[in-house]
């Protein structure tokens, strides 16, 4: 589980500052959202965060008087995030008491208050309960519990009322994959374990911090919250990060690298600050569209004259510098079977309905058939150099040297030649990600023999385009081949 979210819609002046506040669908849902969800999927985040507003759905308190204007907005944002590949993650308390219940009732001490969040709590599941598997009661039980400073009474009137939403939940909503938490903060490491012998949970959701100068002391904290959990699955609902001056996958890594060593249950953690100190904006979607690089390009030097353009790329840079674009085989080729191709990974994953809307890259660009036309185009580009990958089931459909497709080894012969007599150079990456299947299905990296099959590959590649080829990738990101590829799957399967 890869979280992010909640979704916010602008920012807001405060004595400390701004703030992004949190969605709370009083209005319509932020134009831009299903891009920025589309977007976040790009990062590998799986799930999201939906709290929902108490006050807004049920601004009187009562089950039998919802906002049902509030109540579609929220079914909206929940497909929304279903639609894109995002399992929502539903928090109940995650704002305010509406003021005429507290006004009326008081806060949390009062029992009346207690059975009125137990009926909104039940109308929510009803509402939503098929659109999110994950819920979270109270995203932070101290806040509840005014920062900790409360009688055991208080903490034990809580926990009932959780442990009565939760065999509500289970009893009108069964089914494989159901889960139901509160959250708490992991100072609370202490009184864990007595707070799971007053109610139930399915997991543990807890708020701390990752220090990326202290990776062991986070280390210790997890342990320290697995034994104290009595072994129960762990999810970083709200998860810190301070001190980091790496890159994105270098944080990813070691925060991977943590949380695999250990043996821990960890069943996710959250994304946002990751996202946020990469610069990537997670909280503003207010904007009707997400511009991306090349937009931001075009509107920098939109207003130039072709001859200012010109001027500025023959100029500003010394001569010799390379301008280059890129691509990889699975992403534009299409063919997949053209040719005597094998199918890869990719392939099989796509053709199992597995990728978003069921979409395939049967066809892709179709740069299989279109050598001619894509070395055209770069040659209005104007680059000098292009990178692009082989695909190793095209050359050898099994992933073995006797499985050698003639057809498929004349297509890079053909691609490599209109480069070099377009005065464009070839950079060869050999592996981006699209292994053969069949070399999968006998256990693919994981199989000490694959080593001999991508030496021989790469021994064939070197000899038969090496001479018109002088630069050559092995491997395109092994990290994420290894890490997000397989360690990280391995994890969120367990």
């Amino acid at each position: 589980m890869l979280l992010a979210g909640p979704l916010t819609e602008k920012e807001v002046r405060t004595a400390s500052g701004e703030e992004n506040i949190v969605f709370d669908c009083s209005h319509p849902i932020p134009a831009g959202s299903k891009q920025y969800f589309e977007y976040l999927r790009t990062k590998g985040v799986n799930h999201f965060k939906v709290p929902l507003s108490w006050a807004k759905l049920l601004p009187t308190g009562l089950a039998s008087k919802p906002q049902q204007a509030v109540v579609r907005c929220y079914q909206t944002l929940l497909k929304q995030l279903l639609e894109v590949g995002l399992q929502p993650l539903v928090i109940l308390h995650g704002s305010t008491v509406p003021d005429s219940l507290r006004s009326r009732y008081g806060s949390w001490e009062s029992q009346r208050l207690l059975e009125m969040f137990q009926h909104y709590a039940e109308f929510a599941l009803k509402e939503f309960g098929l659109l999110a598997n994950s819920w979270v009661t109270f995203s932070d039980l101290d806040e509840v519990l005014h920062g900790g400073q409360t009688d055991h009474s208080l903490l034990q009137n809580i926990l009932q009322l959780h442990k009565k939403i939760y065999q509500f939940y289970h009893q009108n909503l069964p089914g494989q994959g159901k889960r139901l938490s509160f959250g708490l903060n992991a100072r609370d490491v202490d009184r864990l374990s007595h707070l799971k012998s007053l109610t139930n949970v399915d997991f543990f959701s807890v708020n701390l911090e990752y220090n990326c100068a202290s990776p062991e002391r986070f280390a210790q904290e997890l342990k320290d919250l697995q034994i104290s959990s009595g072994n129960l699955q762990i999810l970083l609902y709200n998860m810190t990060v301070h001190d980091c001056i790496f890159s994105e996958h270098q944080i990813l890594g070691e925060l991977l690298q943590v949380l695999w060593s250990n043996s821990l249950k960890i069943i996710g953690f959250d994304m946002k600050n990751v996202l946020e100190k990469l610069d990537m904006q997670d909280s503003r979607v207010s904007r009707s569209s997400v511009r991306n690089s090349y937009e931001n390009i075009l509107h920098k030097f939109g207003d130039q004259t072709g001859k200012d353009k010109d001027l500025f790329l023959t100029k500003a840079f010394l001569p010799g510098f390379q301008w280059a674009t890129s691509s990889e085989s699975f992403k534009v080729e299409g063919g997949w079977l053209e040719g005597g191709k094998g199918e890869t990974i990719w392939d099989r994953f796509g053709h199992e309905g597995q990728a978003f809307a069921n979409h395939t890259a049967d066809l892709a660009c179709d740069s299989y058939n279109k050598i001619d036309i894509d070395v055209y185009l770069l040659r209005g580009l104007g680059v000098n150099t292009y990178q692009f990958s082989i695909s190793w089931a095209r050359v050898f459909p099994s992933g073995y040297r006797e499985s050698q497709s003639n057809e498929g080894v004349l297509y890079y012969d053909n691609l490599i030649d209109a480069l070099v007599e377009s005065g464009i150079q070839p950079v060869v990456t050999l592996y981006h990600w699209d292994l053969p299947q069949a070399l999968q299905d006998n256990g693919g990296w994981t199989n000490p023999s694959i080593v001999g099959a991508f030496k021989d590959y790469a021994d064939f590649c070197f000899s038969r385009f090496g001479s018109r080829v002088k630069n050559w990738n092995t491997f395109s990101s092994p990290w994420v081949v290894s890490h997000a590829g397989m360690a990280l799957v391995d994890m969120l399967l367990e």
